[in-house]
């Protein structure tokens, strides 16, 4: 293995990898996630305006209490009905 594979590895295994990332974008509050630990039925908490998930692999676009919940479905395994 080369010396700079061997950092890049190092590197990899030293930065945090979380499973969700809250930013802005313009005025925007955005909370996204995979969808493993929140989802549809269980929105999380928090001051944001835009919810993103996956994990369902089912499209979806609505609005829960003034929060935007997305999600772009799937394309290679789509399960929308």
């Amino acid at each position: 293995m080369s010396s700079a594979a061997i950092v890049m590895l190092k590197l990899i295994s030293d930065f945090p990898i979380n499973d969700f990332i809250d930013f802005k974008f313009g005025k925007y509050f955005i909370h996204a996630d995979h969808g493993h630990h929140y989802g549809p039925d269980n929105i999380p908490s928090g001051n944001y305006d835009l919810y993103l998930y996956g994990h369902y692999h089912k499209v979806n676009l609505s609005l829960v209490d003034g929060k935007i919940i997305a999600s772009p479905g799937s394309i290679s395994l789509p399960k929308d009905e």
